[in-house]
């Protein structure tokens, strides 16, 4: 079909739309953008015509994805905190308590 996706090499799949499936003995419903993992069993179950027509992979999670290794390595390391001045004091008094 027009507009499908290649699956392979995905690790997540998005559900298209929601759907009712006997599932494990059970009839349960995926709902519409639901995520599941490639290696669940529910996939399995399903075969490889169903998971295309009901699923697409997922290639982003938006703003929160997760860097990968490849990303992480990209990406500059924070500068260190500056040490405290060891010199330097600490208040250690509660709020209206007097220090000695």
């Amino acid at each position: 079909m027009p507009g499908r996706r290649k699956q392979a090499g995905s690790d997540y799949y998005r559900a298209r739309h929601s759907f009712g499936v006997m599932y494990d003995g059970e009839q349960i419903t995926v709902n519409a953008d639901e995520i599941v993992p490639a290696g669940s069993p529910l996939l399995k179950q399903l075969g490889k015509e169903a998971v295309e027509e009901h699923f697409e992979p997922v290639t982003s999670f938006g703003r929160w994805d997760v860097p990968t290794a490849s990303s992480a390595a990209a990406e500059p390391e924070p500068e260190p905190e500056p040490e405290e001045d060891p010199a330097v004091e600490q208040a250690t008094s509660a709020p209206g308590e007097k220090r000695p």
